[in-house]
């Protein structure tokens, strides 16, 4: 005998606009271009329900991307530990747009990291494949044998003794 209570939980979340500090770098009619801090979640999720860049995009733009009610705007995501770059899209014209440049592998993306210990190789190319993580559903993992593929190349730039400074 199975039972499932499929009643709404008040632990829903709701996206709902907030006052956040963006840090827009462009801005024009159909995008919009932000540098997202370290420690600023994209979008919510369990246990992040709210203080998201989701939320902050709801309140600066309210006429913003609803194609993901979740995501407003939002065609990627950066770690909530990642420094970077975030491209939003303001209506959903460009939300497809932009999502099909995305999927569609066009966009080259750019990151710069300190690792530990020194690649063999100056230059080199890692071939993975990610899939979420069995034991901790809000992570993912590498696998050699199924997921979606991922291809990153690196570069060292320095030797900082026991570490590397890297583009990848």
């Amino acid at each position: 005998e199975i039972y499932c209570n499929l009643d709404n939980s008040d632990d829903e979340i709701v996206l709902e606009p907030q006052k956040i500090d963006l840090d827009i770098i462009f801005e024009d009619e159909y995008f919009l271009i932000i540098n997202k801090p370290s420690g600023l979640i994209v979008h919510p999720g369990n246990g992040n329900k709210e203080n998201t860049l989701a939320n902050g995009l709801l309140y600066y733009l309210n006429t913003i991307s609803r194609i993901d009610c979740m995501r407003p705007g939002i065609v990627h995501r950066l770690d909530k530990d990642t420094s970077g770059i975030i491209v939003t899209a303001k209506n959903d014209i460009a939300h497809e747009a932009l999502s099909k440049l995305f999927r569609d592998r066009l966009v080259d993306k750019c990151y710069e990291a300190i690792i530990w210990g020194s690649p063999t190789n100056a230059k080199g190319k890692i071939k993975n494949y990610i899939v979420r993580n069995n034991y901790d559903k809000t992570a993912f993992k590498t696998s050699i044998y199924k997921g979606k593929e991922a291809i990153t190349k690196y570069e060292i730039i320095e030797t900082l003794g026991p570490l590397s400074r890297v583009i990848l």
